[in-house]
């Protein structure tokens, strides 16, 4: 939808979007941002080695069958500069709404990806200081609070409470970065 491009025109820095969606590529368009429509593994399979600072995606790792998102994650370390990093943003199933229901609202979704598989992933395959960012951490449920220890039972109740605090308000969202050596 742009909202990203928009924000690094707004700090000065150039950007480049790309999707397959042609209503998407016309808003963009329309609001005046530099985008083209086409496949990721296309576009960076026409790009010289070394020549980009950065490449992000946005909610499109979860689309892409694991034998070829290994090739695109190949192909974004071929593609970057030293130093460079690589930004994927996706649907965080250590929520358990999210890994249960809602992931599967989208029916071009493939597979949740765990963060420590997305982790792992970009680690095997050449990147480093690959950190997980859990992204909009709670934002639609308020913790429970923890029974004070003087009360009655208090132990087994906090296990279960921390149990929902962890699984029910974890991220819906998570972003996996490395960079290249």
């Amino acid at each position: 939808r742009g909202e990203w491009l928009q924000l690094l025109r707004e700090q000065g820095l150039a950007g480049k979007g790309l999707d397959t969606n042609r209503v998407t590529i016309e808003q963009c368009r329309e609001a005046g941002l530099d985008v083209v429509e086409g496949d990721a593994m296309e576009y960076l399979r026409g790009l010289p080695d070394a020549c980009l600072g950065a490449i992000t995606g946005f909610h499109i790792i979860e689309h892409i069958p694991f034998t070829d998102l290994v090739r695109l994650i190949d192909e974004c370390l071929r593609v970057l500069n030293p130093g460079g990093i690589a930004m994927f943003e996706t649907p965080n199933p250590e929520n358990l709404v999210v890994g249960s229901c809602s992931f599967y609202n989208d029916p071009t979704h493939l597979n949740p990806l765990p963060p420590l598989v997305s982790q792992f992933l970009l680690g095997a395959r050449g990147f480093e200081s690959v950190e997980i960012l859990r992204l909009t951490e709670n934002r639609a449920v308020e913790r429970l609070p923890l029974q004070p220890a003087e009360e009655q039972n208090s132990g087994k109740l906090n296990t279960a409470i921390e149990f929902i605090n962890r699984h029910f308000g974890a991220a819906p969202d998570y972003a996996v970065i490395g960079y290249k050596p």
